[in-house]
């Protein structure tokens, strides 16, 4: 009986976190989309213009570890997205978009 409880618990949980992360997307920058997933627990963020391999090295050195396109495309792909988890609580999510937000605007000419 529990494990049905934890499944639906886990549900709801991602479920408002996901709907969290479209919220403080649509707020950040109209340039971003995102497709809505089927499932899992992440969701795939194009930025145009920016190459994210870039992007996720320069977080990295701010001890942020991103997940860029091509490190998921068997053809280098979808350089300009990234796989956002949205597990995380709020305040995460938030601190991760205001982290690539400062990226972007600190050196927009090298990502």
């Amino acid at each position: 009986p529990y494990i049905a409880q934890a499944r639906a618990h886990r549900r709801d949980e991602l479920q408002r976190h996901l709907t969290q992360l479209r919220q403080e997307l649509r707020q950040r920058s109209s340039d971003w989309s995102w497709i809505e997933p089927d499932g899992g627990s992440a969701l795939w963020i194009k930025m145009p213009g920016v190459n994210t391999v870039s992007l996720r090295q320069s977080a990295l050195r701010r001890n942020l570890l991103l997940s860029a396109g091509p490190d998921f495309s068997s053809e280098s792909g979808f350089e300009d997205s990234i796989r956002l988890p949205f597990v995380r609580p709020l305040e995460v999510i938030r601190s991760t978009l205001d982290m690539i937000e400062e990226i972007l605007h600190v050196a927009p000419e090298s990502i």
